[in-house]
């Protein structure tokens, strides 16, 4: 510990400060707030694309709870960051750095439950076997388990040493270099953040499939969905695996704090970014569906009374109508046609109509008896006869 303080210079009178003690905590100011900015569009953006009912899953209100987490840690760095600049010489306060440290490695933890909750969306409980939910689940939850008792090891270890130092850089610069905790943490969430990612994005991949009609390469929906399902890997899989890489990387080899605690604050609001991200793509997917579901039934509906209006039939008799929507059979008995659409007693006008009708084929059926011809070409003639008159 003494090493550690005998590599810093002694404070400046009071009323300065040195530009190296400004610079770090400057530049984190300059980063995360941002990045915690970014996070209230995101929530309007949540309650825009969700329904009421969407919005008591517990996906959605883990996701409003990681950009809140998101907000609360930028704000809290900013106050401690603040506060070293302004009175270097006063101590820091150590509940308000255990805060931050525990924002800091507890909010990725959180966040990727999130992914867990999106693949047991999947298997619901009630009807899915228990052999099946032990096998998926197994891992993830004891992987879990795992980095929760490392982070609350290292938060232990931090407030009984770390968080004694009066100054953010010792106490940043004493807990970083080679720290098991924090290497064994980062390797964890990095196979946790693995397996949930590439088994969501396989279920949605199989999900789609089997839901595509035409399954054909050159759609412009399935390169929709193709490139939106590319998104989703990026933002929830590739880059959190790469920064955790780079973590892993800078805290074994890079004795100083500053260009690895700039990796984790920017992977953590990456992880945030990714899972509301792919919430708000599904709901969108699913907002355009409904959509495009009510626009064909709404077209569907009006060539439906187009087509009515075709066949209906207005107010006013005519000989030739009415003699249309009759049909005989052999024996010479009237039927009325279902197509037509027409009713000899739907209203005064129509009845007189259908009675006309009835007398008209009554007659021509009179006088082919009496001719001996067949009642059907009896009609026909009739018919021809009619219509030159018309």
């Amino acid at each position: 510990m003494s090493s550690i303080t005998a590599s810093f210079p002694p404070p400046p009178p009071p009323g300065l400060n040195y530009i190296d003690a400004i610079r770090p905590s400057l530049n984190f100011i300059l980063a995360l707030t941002p990045l915690g900015a970014v996070l209230v569009p995101l929530i309007i953006t949540l309650f825009v694309f969700s329904s009421p009912q969407s919005r008591r899953h517990p996906v959605f209100i883990l996701n409003v709870l990681a950009c809140c987490s998101g907000i609360v840690e930028a704000a809290t760095n900013a106050a401690l960051e603040t506060k070293q600049i302004l009175y270097p010489l006063e101590p820091v306060s150590k509940s308000l750095l255990t805060t931050v440290i525990a924002f800091s490695i507890v909010s990725p933890l959180f966040i990727d439950s999130i992914l867990l909750f999106r693949i047991l969306a999947f298997y619901p409980i009630g009807i899915t076997p228990t052999s099946t939910l032990v096998a998926i689940f197994s891992f993830p939850i004891l992987v879990k388990c795992g980095r929760f008792v490392v982070v609350v090891m290292y938060l232990n270890s931090f407030a009984k040493g770390s968080g004694n130092l009066p100054n953010v850089l010792l106490a940043a610069t004493s807990t970083w270099p080679r720290n098991p905790y924090i290497m064994a943490e980062w390797s964890m969430q990095m196979a946790d953040n693995t397996y949930a990612s590439a088994f969501f994005l396989y279920k949605i991949w199989e999900f789609r499939r089997t839901r595509e009609d035409v399954p054909v390469i050159r759609s412009k929906s399935l390169l929709s969905y193709l490139r939106s399902l590319f998104l989703i890997a990026l933002g929830n899989f590739v880059f959190p695996i790469i920064m955790n890489i780079a973590s892993i990387v800078l805290i074994a080899r890079d004795p100083s704090f500053i260009n690895g605690s700039y990796i984790l604050l920017t992977n953590n609001y990456v992880a945030i970014i990714g899972v509301v991200f792919a919430t708000i793509w599904t709901r969108k997917q699913n907002w355009n569906n409904e959509e495009r579901s009510s626009n064909r039934d709404h077209r569907r509906r009006k060539m439906v009374v187009h087509n009515e209006s075709r066949h209906a039939y207005g107010p006013t008799i005519n000989a030739t109508s009415v003699l249309s929507t009759l049909r005989f059979g052999a024996d010479g008995s009237e039927q009325e046609t279902e197509a037509s659409g027409f009713s000899p007693s739907s209203d005064t006008e129509s009845g007189r109509g259908g009675k006309m009708g009835m007398h008209l084929t009554r007659d021509a059926e009179e006088k082919g008896m009496a001719t001996g011809n067949a009642p059907s070409e009896t009609l026909t003639g009739f018919e021809k006869e009619h219509k030159q008159t018309v």
